[in-house]
């Protein structure tokens, strides 16, 4: 009745992981907690009564919260309700903490209450606790699932383990001290760019301070442009982003930019749709932002279309186009009316640049329909077009389109 009671196991060694846990049943004031070597608490998902409803809820926690009642309004946000057997899954590291959930374990979703900052210290251990009470309480552990982020660790996995990291790295608050540090321990034999990669993944699993945290995560996103495949950096920039707080607009925009320069990537291969790629991985990412953003995918999508239809494959510029205007549509009820119509009057310049003119007897001319609308509309014919002549090897062709829709 007095005492808080933890059981808990060790980690083998200190990494950036994804935990994933599946508790088959939980009362009130227990949970599940990440902790240091020691077994101390870095913070914790607990189990809470509703006030309201009297269901069972769970939220992330910081060491010194203490709750077992909760008090959610349903008009605010959705509430996190924990049924039997659900999952729960964890991924912390540079100071913060992200809880999603799943039925399945396959399709996870953010709980809103999104992320826990200020998370200090290297996850080495794992735990269940039972907070002191009147009443007898009990939580059931059904499964967990503890691996580490190997999107992340495809950066390292050709190098030697740094023998001796730094321990004390959250100290390490200014970059010539990283540096400095580095250098020492340096072994002659690893090229200087791949140690460096080494070296900062291995800071990162001492969670250090996010003065430290944020540059060297600038540099892994940098070193995997460099150094990996545009078809292998997708996992990897979905761990670096699933350990980063990008919930302020500016810092998701950083993101937003990374995926987009993989598309523009893709495209210098000659690939005709990596704009698609790039938005299809961009909405399966782990991102939790207060403002989603599409003006680079607006960009990079135009290229896919224009792209396809440098090639004549006319199918594929309709698709890439019908995708275009589906995926950058605006969700209903939005909140910015104004705005959520200037976004869908920009996702119609996409099927206009696919209404192409080529200079060939053979040619279709595509239709789409302008939302809102009941007649068809041609692409081509529009209002004061800009028209943008582009040479091919075998073919040249002229396409229609609004002004804003020429930056490409």
């Amino acid at each position: 009745k007095t005492d808080i009671v933890r059981a808990y196991v060790s980690l083998p060694q200190a990494g950036l992981f994804e935990t994933s846990i599946q508790v088959a049943a939980a009362d009130p004031g227990t949970g599940v907690y990440l902790g240091d070597a020691d077994g101390k608490p870095l913070g914790h998902v607990t189990f809470s009564r509703d006030r309201r409803t009297q269901q069972l809820t769970f939220a992330s926690l910081r060491p010194n919260e203490r709750r077992d009642e909760s008090d959610y309004q349903l008009r605010d946000f959705p509430t996190p309700y924990f049924v039997e057997k659900q999952w729960l899954r964890v991924v912390t590291g540079l100071g913060t903490w992200h809880t999603s959930c799943s039925a399945d374990d396959w399709h996870y979703g953010h709980v809103t209450e999104n992320p826990l900052r200020d998370v200090r210290g290297s996850i080495r251990s794992i735990g269940l606790f039972c907070w002191p009470g009147d009443t007898p309480r009990t939580i059931r552990l059904q499964s967990a699932r503890i691996q580490k982020l190997n999107g992340l660790y495809a950066l390292t996995k050709e190098l030697p383990a740094v023998e001796s990291p730094p321990t004390d790295a959250d100290k390490l608050r200014f970059a010539d001290s990283w540096w400095s540090r580095g250098w020492e321990q340096r072994p002659a034999e690893v090229p200087a760019e791949l140690w460096w990669d080494a070296w900062a993944v291995a800071t990162l699993e001492q969670g250090p301070n996010r003065d430290l945290a944020e540059p060297l995560v600038a540099r892994l996103v940098a070193s995997a442009h460099k150094r990996l495949p545009p078809r292998e950096r997708w996992q990897t920039l979905n761990d670096l982003m699933a350990l980063s707080d990008h919930w302020l607009d500016e810092r998701s925009r950083v993101w937003e930019h990374e995926f987009a320069t993989m598309g523009f990537d893709l495209n210098a291969d000659n690939n005709a749709s990596g704009g698609r790629e790039a938005w299809k991985h961009w909405l399966t990412s782990p991102c939790w932002a207060y403002r989603g953003h599409r003006s680079e995918f607006q960009r990079l999508m135009t290229a896919d279309v224009l792209q396809a239809s440098a090639r004549g494959d006319w199918e594929q510029a309709r698709s890439l186009a019908a995708n275009a205007q589906t995926w950058l549509a605006t969700a209903h009820p939005d909140q910015a009316p104004l705005s959520a119509r200037r976004r869908q009057r920009s996702a119609t310049y996409f099927p206009s640049a696919g209404g192409i003119r080529c200079n060939c007897p053979s040619t279709r001319k595509l239709t789409t329909s302008m939302p809102n609308s009941s007649r068809p509309w041609k692409a081509a014919p529009m209002a004061m077009p800009v028209a943008s002549s582009v040479r091919c090897s075998r073919r040249s062709f002229t396409a229609c389109f609004p002004t804003p829709a020429t930056e490409i």
